[in-house]
């Protein structure tokens, strides 16, 4: 879920549920919270269902940004896992094409940069077994990905961001890599 500040509504797109722990069933829809509803939308596209993404809301450009995730059902063997960039606009899903882009990968986390205007892309996990944890920090512009060098984090999977506004900064903690982790770090 991401708050949608333009339209004050919460967004909320896709998942999955499962029975038997090995057949998974993603959804693609797409829903939003105006404070005491949920309304189901039913825009002219979509992302294909998935889970294990991540969604942030880019408040410089209006839009909610969508990477990444899990695509595919039944088990980890014939799933995908995409490096995909949907926006929301709040009427339809838009797919970005970008001429670069960070790997494939799920568990990732975003949030928006304030100070400058983009949203941060960090981690996640990519690999067949899905074991492989990710270092690496991207900045989405509206339009682009562009990999930010700047040292981070050790590589991790399934943590959280947020913005800070009043501190204008990204907070991130925790996670799963080598280790479960209970750290903090700030990105001003």
């Amino acid at each position: 879920m991401a708050y949608d500040a333009a339209r004050s509504q919460i967004v909320l797109f896709g998942g999955v549920v499962g029975g038997n722990g090995t057949c998974l069933t993603p959804f693609n829809d797409t829903w939003v919270w105006d404070g005491s509803d949920w309304t189901q939308q039913f825009p002219e596209t979509s992302p294909p269902g998935r889970w294990d993404f991540t969604l942030a809301y880019d408040s410089a450009h209006a839009q909610v940004v969508l990477f990444g995730g899990a695509i595919g059902q039944c088990s980890a063997q014939s799933t995908q896992i995409a490096n995909d960039t949907w926006v929301w606009d709040g009427a339809t899903w838009t797919q970005k094409l970008p001429d670069t882009s960070p790997l494939e990968r799920l568990g990732a986390a975003m949030a928006f940069d304030a100070v400058r205007g983009q949203v941060i892309l960090f981690g996640g996990a990519t690999g067949s077994s899905f074991l492989t944890e990710l270092g690496d920090t991207w900045l989405w512009d509206g339009s682009g990905w562009t990999q930010d060098m700047q040292a981070g984090p050790p590589a991790r999977h399934y943590h959280r961001m947020a913005t800070d506004s009043a501190r204008g900064q990204i907070v991130l903690f925790g996670g799963v890599g080598h280790q479960y982790f209970s750290d903090t770090w700030t990105r001003p």
